[in-house]
Parts: structure tokens; sequence; C-alpha cells
């Protein structure tokens, strides 16, 4: 199954189940791939390649994210 079949149906899961963290990170990733598929210049396929180079860029950021609210001195519950 493609990846954005794997979302979609991960979405449709969320929703039913009301699972609000998996439904924010399946709506967040979908719209950081919208963002980048209509930008300016934009020509690539859209295929499991570049899904997996979305996903990839967004765990980065959020783990950069959380080293730096760990320095800060913030913790999560």
């Amino acid at each position: 199954m493609a990846i954005k079949e794997e979302l979609d149906d991960a979405l449709k899961t969320a929703m039913r189940a009301k699972d609000q963290p998996m439904l924010s990170l399946v709506r967040m990733l979908k719209s950081k791939m919208t963002e980048l598929t209509t930008s300016k210049g934009f020509d690539r396929p859209i295929d499991d390649a570049l899904w997996q180079d979305v996903i990839g860029r967004y765990a980065r950021a959020q783990e950069k994210a959380i080293e730096q609210f760990e320095k800060a001195g913030e913790r999560g519950a």
C-alpha cells in the first residue's frame, strides 16, 4: 500500500477513535506535503519517495524542537 493511502487510512481511523495526537500528526504531514507540492518551481512526481522525504524532514524538525525545549527547561507531560 502506498504511503498516501496508509496516511488516509490512519486519518480515518484516528477520526473514528477520536485519537487527537494521531489526527494532528497525519493532518500536519498532509499539510507539509501540500505546502511542498504547491510551492513555486515544484516539478517532482508525488510518490512514496517524496512522502518519505517529507516525513523525514518533519521528524527531524520535531526532534530539534524537543532538544530546544529541553535546553530551555520545558518538560512536557
